[in-house]
């Protein structure tokens, strides 16, 4: 008979009476009573109801006490950057933006270019070589603000579909800053997207501090009137993103109560989800470290925490993308002149190569196998190597992949996942009561 124990890989926290169990590598969730949880623990399997033994054994949430767990963790990153069935694919539409974001990350796009019809049809010739493997296609419409090229972001869409005819499973979001998303916009674009990112700051007064129009005016009431003329339309598509520091994280708060209560569009929200905010290009080429200490995770944690008593859904906080684009090994961002780049945030820099004319992808940069091939040393022995892997690889790779940990903000996924259970399972849960 097999001996079966506790995975490892496992967070748990009490919500309500019952003890609530994450598996960091495979994403899955499930609620026990605490006596069942107990007995589990304790080597009680025998205790234990047979179809609820089953259903943790099959989850991976027991595992075999003969497995070395950590070379399942390897399996899994392998498995997920080696596949061909998966491509994602950041497309820059164009550099030009319409805002002048005084953190932008992007300090790098320093010229203004737009992605043509001719290049992005090399582009998708690249895509289709590829369509009997791929299974699964994901297209971000990205700048700059993309919406400044709406030609090219619709001829992509209608483009991109087609391929749904040949099996493929295609997903296009769009990452806006919501100054051009109209509603005329919205509904030429609506049979098309699956999900569209539109950030807000904060109320008027802190909004406009930090995503201003190049002369100076306020974004803030047009991005909300574009807000207000999707949502019908768009309901459960549109996730909300706010970018908080401590001068602006009162006034985001304000901003979710005045949707709710003033604006009423809170239930037809997506998520809300929050970053803090990232160094730019040029201070991460110069050493500079984003790290999620535990200042900033608290930041975060007072964030989620405050969403989720109003009442929105919030963005999984535990579901860090491991592996990430940079290390897949079929995805890629690409800029407006079809340099690609294995990380979004190297756009503008030294690229990794080019799409030829032919749609064959062409690699001259060293630093792409490296990023797709590295396997950090702390996946020996961190817990938390599947939901992060080493920290971001981008910011790595300019520091010897050295210095990208978040260790401070993984001790608090304990409470992350109390919010995120408050926040989406809570009818699940009170239903097993």
């Amino acid at each position: 008979m097999v001996d079966y124990t506790l995975s490892k890989y496992v967070i748990e926290t009490d919500y309500n009476g019952y003890v609530v169990l994450y598996h960091l590598i495979y994403t899955h969730i499930i609620g026990l009573s605490r006596e069942t949880y107990l007995n589990i623990k304790t080597g009680k399997s025998e205790e234990v109801k047979e179809k609820t033994l089953q259903q943790l054994i099959d989850l991976g949430f027991l595992v075999p006490s003969t497995v070395d767990e950590k070379e399942i963790v390897k399996l899994k990153m392998n498995s997920l950057k080696y596949t061909p069935l998966q491509m994602g694919i950041f497309v820059s539409l164009t550099s030009a933006c319409n805002l002048k974001c005084p953190y932008c990350y992007q300090s790098m796009r320093n010229d203004t270019k737009y992605l043509t019809v001719e290049k992005w049809k090399v582009l998708y010739k690249y895509i289709t070589k590829h369509q009997d493997i791929v299974k699964a296609l994901a297209i971000a419409l990205f700048g700059g603000e993309p919406l400044m090229n709406y030609d090219i972001a619709k001829e992509i869409c209608k483009d991109v579909k087609k391929l749904r005819v040949n099996g493929i499973h295609t997903s296009i979001a769009l990452v806006t800053n919501g100054t051009l998303f109209t509603k005329e916009v919205g509904e030429e674009l609506s049979d098309y997207l699956e999900n569209v990112q539109i950030t807000i700051d904060g109320m008027q007064g802190e909004h406009d501090k930090l995503r201003p129009l190049p002369n100076g005016k306020s974004s803030f009431e047009i991005i909300i009137k574009n807000l207000i003329d999707n949502i019908d339309l768009y309901k459960d598509r549109i996730v909300l993103r706010s970018n908080i520091t401590e001068e602006n994280i009162e006034s985001v708060k304000t901003l979710l109560k005045y949707l709710k209560e003033e604006v009423g569009i809170m239930n037809k929200i997506k998520e809300v989800d929050f970053r803090y905010i990232y160094p730019s290009q040029n201070d991460i080429f110069d050493g500079a470290i984003y790290r999620l200490d535990s200042h900033v995770s608290k930041m975060l944690l007072e964030m989620y925490k405050y969403a989720t008593e109003l009442g929105y859904k919030i963005a999984n906080p535990l579901l860090s993308v491991a592996p990430c684009m940079a290390s897949h090994a079929f995805s890629f961002a690409v800029d407006e002149n079809l340099n690609v780049y294995k990380c979004g945030g190297f756009l503008y820099s030294t690229p990794d190569g080019y799409i030829s004319p032919d749609g064959k992808l062409v690699i001259t940069n060293p630093r792409w196998y490296k990023l797709i091939n590295f396997e950090p040393v702390c996946v020996n022995t961190c817990k938390f190597a599947p939901v992060c892997y080493g920290g971001c690889k981008w910011m790595g790779i300019m520091n010897n992949f050295k210095g990208t940990c978040n260790i401070e903000h993984f001790k608090d996924l304990k409470e992350f996942l109390r919010i995120y259970v408050n926040s989406n399972y809570k009818r699940q849960l009170e239903v097993m009561q």
